[in-house]
């Protein structure tokens, strides 16, 4: 009697699961998404790509930055009436519940002086020459303030075309006469010919000049390539971020950080 043998069927390889692993001795390794990390980790590979902090951070970034959904940019910049002042206004308040920070529109200077006799003394701007007036107000879009106290003039562009100068302008002012920091809220509108986009920021390695003047004068350029500012931007392209350059979901972070750092600094009656 012939025996019975089970046919094997060939197995198809899965390709394996790409892993950090440390380079530096302490054997540890996680997989790519894990929710830990090895604390003492500073080096790693992925792959055969060697990885430095810089580029975990840049991986860690964009992870977070596509946890926000397509949808849920779209409805915003519906909310916003397709102005980007008023996305970001939206937005930084999305994510900055319970901080006790507020977000408002800077540029008219009685709504501000009604809210805050304070606040607009603290943000009015001296000026030395005239016999006319004592004092003038900056061109400021939005303002994050936390009670009577302001965190930072938030500059919102969707593209520089040679208005960059006004917000390097107003933030050097600024930086020498109070200690509000001044950021640029950007979707990188992008320059170059018709259906053709290309950054206005150009890479950490090879930068534009505005990028180079940002790192001087600016405490942040904070970015969202939102596709309904960004006209001809394509899917797999984006701003090269890196540096002053940053995920504008960064953001909300370093406003509650520069709230904390006011209210030990800056005493009010």
């Amino acid at each position: 009697m012939a025996r019975f043998r089970p046919r094997l069927c060939p197995i198809k390889e899965r390709a394996p699961i790409p892993k950090i692993i440390c380079s530096h001795g302490c054997n540890a390794s996680w997989r790519w998404g894990a929710s830990s990390r090895p604390p003492s980790c500073r080096v790693a590979m992925f792959g055969n790509e060697r990885l430095g902090k810089e580029e975990l951070r840049c991986r860690d970034q964009q992870m977070s930055i596509d946890e926000e959904t397509v949808r849920e940019r779209q409805a915003r910049v519906a909310r916003a009436g397709g102005r980007w002042e008023e996305y970001v206004r939206l937005f930084l308040i999305e994510n900055l519940q319970n901080t006790g920070i507020d977000v408002i529109y800077g540029k008219n200077e009685s709504a501000v002086r009604n809210r805050s006799s304070t606040l607009w003394k603290m943000l009015s701007l001296p000026l030395k020459s005239s016999t006319l007036q004592e004092y003038v107000w900056g061109d400021i879009d939005l303002l994050a303030v936390r009670g009577e106290i302001p965190i930072s003039v938030i500059s919102c562009k969707v593209s520089l075309h040679g208005r960059f100068t006004e917000t390097l302008f107003w933030s050097l002012l600024f930086r020498t006469l109070t200690r509000v920091k001044v950021v640029l809220a950007t979707p990188d509108g992008g320059r170059g010919t018709e259906g053709e986009w290309k950054s206005e920021w150009g890479t950490p390695d090879e930068p534009t000049k505005d990028r180079l003047l940002a790192e001087s004068y600016l405490e942040g350029v904070y970015v969202q390539n939102v596709d309904a500012f960004c006209r001809d931007i394509k899917p797999a392209e984006g701003t090269n971020l890196g540096g002053i350059v940053r995920p504008l979901n960064e953001l909300p972070q370093d406003l509650t950080l520069w709230a904390q750092e006011s209210s030990r600094h800056v005493y009010v009656k």
